[in-house]
């Protein structure tokens, strides 16, 4: 009798076990498949080219950028359930999210930690969806900030997914937001070059009226002791 209640206990918590895997997944996406980005559906993924565009809305940021990235169906006919998303470097050794997310509409997305404070994006459920969008904002320090990537797995269903779907790189300049500054150092430059230049020619044209004097005065010596 005891082997029998054993036995029972551990298939409970197998079973439990099991559906809080699944529960977990339907929630989105849990932290602990940040690096591989795998569902771990107990399928592989799919080879074939994915159905699914990720596209940002700039292809390249600074230090204050704001970039809009989308996931959408490329086909228009094919929906998902599930997404994890990262930006990543652009690096194929780089497995660490970078920068951070904000969301713009909460009943399709949820942040996600993985290193750092929502570094990443997943489904709140597994509803159909054909197309995601999602703020995202490189590290308030962007001493390292350089060419990065979005990257995402994309479920259907189950038993098919695609792993690491990739946009075109997205590439960092340091003077992304620095126009206005250079704006105004350029327009407080041009203001002192054009007050140097007024000061010049004003003491050209005195120069030049002090010379006519001297000679005029001069002429008028010379006529009167004639």
């Amino acid at each position: 009798m005891a082997r029998l209640r054993c036995s029972f206990v551990i298939i409970l918590a197998f079973l439990s076990l099991g559906l809080r895997e699944v529960w977990t997944y339907e929630d989105g996406a849990p932290s602990s498949q940040c690096d591989g980005m795998s569902p771990s559906h107990g399928a592989s993924a799919q080879t074939s080219e994915s159905p699914y565009d990720i596209s940002a809305s700039s292809a390249s940021y600074g230090n204050d950028s704001t970039i809009t990235v989308t996931i959408t169906d490329s086909a228009s006919s094919t929906s998902f359930k599930g997404f994890l998303l990262e930006a990543r470097l652009d690096d194929e050794s780089s497995t660490t999210p970078f920068g951070s997310w904000t969301l713009t509409d909460t009943s399709v997305t949820e942040l996600l930690t993985c290193s750092d404070s929502d570094d990443a994006v997943t489904h709140p459920s597994n509803s159909d969806k054909t197309s995601v969008s999602v703020d995202w904002s490189p590290p308030s320090d962007c001493s390292s900030c350089v060419d990065i990537k979005f990257v995402a797995t994309i479920v259907q269903s189950k038993s098919t997914f695609w792993e690491e779907v990739e946009s075109d790189a997205v590439t960092y300049s340091a003077e992304e937001d620095s126009g206005e500054d250079s704006g105004e150092d350029s327009g407080e430059d041009n203001g002192k070059n054009t007050g140097n230049s007024a000061v010049g020619g004003h003491a050209a044209v005195m120069w030049g009226l002090n010379v006519m004097t001297m000679f005029v005065g001069n002429m008028a010596v010379v006529m009167f002791s004639n």
